[in-house]
């Protein structure tokens, strides 16, 4: 099972407070998303970009060789700001989040939280 903080990662994007600023400009522009084993080396939804497209059809290393591979690189990109060799993750309905502050985000996800914890007695037959 996934941590909570990649499922909610789509709507996340859209947080304009939480977010790093090149991944801004990738989720403002709604580039597509691939699923790559590029970065990582563990098959996962990303943005877009000019790392995941170089990497398509090339030979990846199992995780976490390829993470280890491309740690350096990655970390160079975030320091740089450059968003063509970063792991930007996003669902499938980034295109679908609505930007607004990450802390309205969090008190939506805490009320749908407690109202599918108040719908699991009433499930019950």
């Amino acid at each position: 099972m996934r941590p909570a903080s990649r499922a909610v990662g789509a709507r996340a994007l859209a947080c304009p407070d939480g977010l790093p600023p090149e991944a801004r400009g990738r989720r403002a522009r709604r580039l597509p998303t691939v699923l790559t084993r590029a970065f990582t080396g563990r098959l996962a939804r990303a943005l877009s970009n000019r790392f995941s497209a170089a990497a398509a059809g090339a030979p990846i290393l199992p995780y976490p060789q390829q993470h280890a591979l491309t740690a350096e690189l990655r970390q160079a990109a975030a320091r740089a700001g450059n968003a063509d060799l970063l792991s930007l993750w996003a669902g499938q309905g980034v295109a679908l989040a609505r930007s607004r502050p990450a802390r309205e985000l969090v008190l939506e996800l805490v009320a749908e939280t407690r109202a599918a914890i108040a719908q699991l007695g009433r499930d019950s037959p």
